[in-house]
């Protein structure tokens, strides 16, 4: 269950910095049951995207190497050092952060075009 609902905000995430639908004025005019059918609108996108191969540009998903929103538990290189590849569960809360590869400060939408 703690898989599906990091995977879910992890696939919210995306979507509302990727393809915003609601901004958060317009989602305090709607009722709750609007709101919930908003969100799962954006979740049900955001795992659309997660598993889609053409938003990079080497074939790889998200999900290639964060099933489930955690980690296959492989390593990636970075600079030329080999870094394990990280959890995505509790990601969207530490950025925007430095990253080594690019040796600056990145956003959360640069990390997912990454």
């Amino acid at each position: 269950m703690k898989t599906k609902i990091a995977l879910a905000l992890a696939a919210a995430a995306v979507v509302l910095i990727a393809m915003p639908v609601l901004q958060a004025q317009q989602m305090k005019m709607l009722s709750a049951p609007e709101r919930v059918a908003a969100l799962e609108k954006s979740i049900a996108a955001g795992n659309k995207l997660y598993s889609d191969p053409k938003l990079g540009t080497n074939g790889a998903t998200c999900a290639s190497c964060h099933p489930g929103g955690g980690t296959t538990g492989g390593k990636v290189t970075v600079m030329g050092m080999q870094v394990p590849i990280p959890t995505l569960m509790g990601t969207a809360a530490t950025f925007p952060k430095w990253k080594m590869g690019p040796q600056k400060v990145i956003t959360l939408g640069q990390m997912n075009n990454g």
